[in-house]
């Protein structure tokens, strides 16, 4: 059989093609993508504040102001100004631990309870040491623990009856009252109670005017107290 050259010739080429290695394709174009951006410290550092403040906020609410050690509003308001210094919430956190010290300070006061009323103080100082009220209120202290003091027991039933006899006795006692450098306290079962006391007082002969405080809280009485200047 002949064969043209022709034929040859397309032959050969396709042989050709047959054997020439196809090239690999193209890799794909790499796209370059920004990186996410780098989260800020000051969220995260605020975020945990906030954390550390609600624990201290909780243990305010339980009164472990400085104690116990691991628990305390103190420790936690220190972590969370450790974290961010300007925070305002554990600042004014700070001040709450404060005003609740010389709250209870007043209340150990109306007790005469001096040994509890200074270690409030020293607690409260040691929050925020130059904390304006701090020395007025131990000034106070230190002036109710020297003042001389006339104390009249009041019973119960008698004031639940407003008995005549403690009437007067109320107007005979009120007279060491009326004296310029003189505070009155009365403790009585209810603050209209201790109104009432104090209209009695008011009964007794002299010119000067009563200053009282009234408190709910036993011991009853009236005590008169001449603080010293």
């Amino acid at each position: 059989m002949r064969v043209s050259a022709a034929c040859l010739f397309v032959y050969g080429t396709l042989l050709l093609c047959a054997c020439t290695p196809t090239p690999p394709a193209p890799p794909p174009p790499q796209t370059t993508e920004a990186p996410p951006p780098a989260p800020d410290p000051m969220i995260a550092a605020r975020a945990e504040a906030q954390v550390l403040l609600d624990r201290g906020l909780l243990a305010m609410q339980r009164d472990f102001l400085t104690t116990p050690a691991s628990d305390n509003a103190f420790l936690w308001f220190t972590k969370a100004l450790n974290l961010v210094p300007d925070y305002e919430p554990a600042l004014g956190g700070m001040e709450r631990i404060v005003e609740r010290y010389l709250q209870m300070t007043n209340e150990a006061l109306m007790r005469d309870e001096f040994a509890r009323a200074h270690l409030f103080i020293k607690r409260a100082r040691s929050v925020l040491p130059d904390y304006p009220q701090i020395d007025f209120i131990e000034a106070q202290v230190l002036r109710f623990e020297r003042a001389e003091r006339r104390t009249l027991k009041l019973d119960r039933g008698a004031l639940e009856r407003r008995a005549p006899l403690l009437m007067a006795d109320l107007a005979v006692f009120g007279r060491h009252a009326r004296r310029e450098d003189a505070l009155v306290r009365i403790a009585a079962p209810s603050d209209a109670l201790g109104r009432w006391v104090y209209e009695q007082l008011a009964k007794s002969s002299g010119e000067g005017r009563i200053r009282a405080d009234i408190v709910s809280s036993p011991p009853y009485r009236v005590q008169i107290l001449t603080l010293p200047p």
